[in-house]
């Protein structure tokens, strides 16, 4: 469909007028479906009769702005740079450009920039071409027709993330290899950082342990060239709770003990890193440091509990204590997640049901949670 079909028929549509009341005296109805669609190039005259009609004026320098300004923020969006598309928005006056052929590239960007990202009216869609058809799908959150649409790097990012927020976790990991491979090649650095991201956290969810420390050491290397320093904090500091989680309790603690202002729950990982590796005295301390670091959950407050508990007897599996703190921390970890402090309790759970002969649970565990065996 060509600029001026485009903006004609959105216009018509924005009116709420059939094709009949835009072009009676002007051109035949079959005509000027040709011309919405793209399939007859229409004389001078016939335009400027439509758009006076339509109360469009052309401006060719605020049509040059507008062009500009939507293949720029296009750029931005199919690249991930995410915070240069925003301020580029945000010193754009969209309504200044509403009567110029990218109306609806501009409004459809608008909304991607927009924390609600709503979709345009539907009646827009006929006007529309494929690049903003899937935009319009992404908007509606239908992520994979948009793909169907516009295959690239970024619409392969946007169904993984959208795959993953839905549980689909193997869909989500398909989708999110594809938008590494094709950000690799299209030079998109910013979608290799996200899709790693988003790829950590599948693995996350099926507690894949050494694929996790491995996307986070992928993932920190493109932080680092991008200069990105609160993206590599939390890079390192998954790539901790994935040492935790794999039993590296050195490597963690090297992390855990270089913070400057640890919260409660770094210093709650902090312990349990000193007590795995006989770090005993510090590890008392960290919890005395986190406990005088409050408020802080329910949750964390009975993890530093179930550690001091561990640190005060030897015997610790023995202790009915024990056993009643690490229940309800199993119960607070259900109804309240915190990051990492699922995995500690639930191979700590598996562990004291062993030792107290409770195979029947541990076996009911194992099938909930298989990963615990590992």
């Amino acid at each position: 469909m060509n600029q001026i079909g485009k903006i004609i028929c959105a216009r018509r549509i924005e009116k709420n007028w059939n094709q009949e009341e835009l072009c009676k005296g002007i051109c035949a109805v079959s005509y000027l479906s040709k011309i919405e669609k793209g399939k007859a190039e229409p004389s001078q005259e016939i335009v400027a009769k439509l758009l006076e009609r339509l109360g469009i004026t052309i401006d060719e320098e605020k049509e040059q702005q507008a062009k500009q300004t939507a293949e720029q923020a296009y750029e931005y969006v199919f690249s991930a740079m995410n915070r240069e598309f925003r301020e580029l928005l945000g010193r754009t006056d969209i309504k200044e450009l509403e009567g110029t052929r990218y109306a609806i590239d501009l409004k459809l960007l608008e909304q991607l920039a927009s924390s609600e990202m709503k979709p345009l009216n539907s009646s827009a869609e006929a006007s529309m071409d494929l690049r903003q058809k899937a935009v319009q799908k992404v908007l509606s959150g239908s992520c994979e027709e948009a793909l169907l649409l516009y295959p690239n790097a970024w619409m392969y990012l946007m169904s993984g993330i959208d795959a993953y927020e839905k549980g689909k976790i193997n869909d989500a990991s398909d989708y999110l290899n594809t938008a590494y491979d094709m950000g690799a090649k299209e030079g998109t650095v910013r979608i290799l950082l996200s899709a790693a991201l988003y790829q950590y956290r599948c693995a996350a969810a099926v507690h894949d342990f050494a694929k996790m420390k491995e996307i986070s050491q992928r993932a920190r290397r493109i932080a680092v060239s991008l200069n990105e320093r609160n993206t590599l904090f939390m890079i390192e500091y998954n790539m901790a709770l994935a040492s935790v989680g794999a039993g590296d309790y050195e490597e963690a603690y090297e992390f855990f003990s270089s913070l400057d202002k640890p919260n409660s729950l770094s210093l709650l990982f902090l312990a349990v890193c000193c007590e795995k590796t006989d770090r005993r005295e510090e590890a008392r301390s960290a919890i005395d440091e986190a406990n005088a670091d409050s408020p802080h959950s329910p949750l964390i407050a009975q993890c530093l509990k179930l550690v001091s508990c561990r640190l005060d007897h030897p015997d610790y599996l023995d202790q009915e204590e024990y056993g009643n703190i690490l229940k309800a921390c199993r119960q607070s970890a259900l109804s309240e997640p915190v990051n990492g402090t699922a995995t500690l309790i639930t191979r700590w759970l598996l562990e004291w049901y062993q030792a107290t002969r409770q195979y029947k649970k541990a076996f009911e565990l194992l099938a909930d949670e298989p990963w615990a065996a590992q």
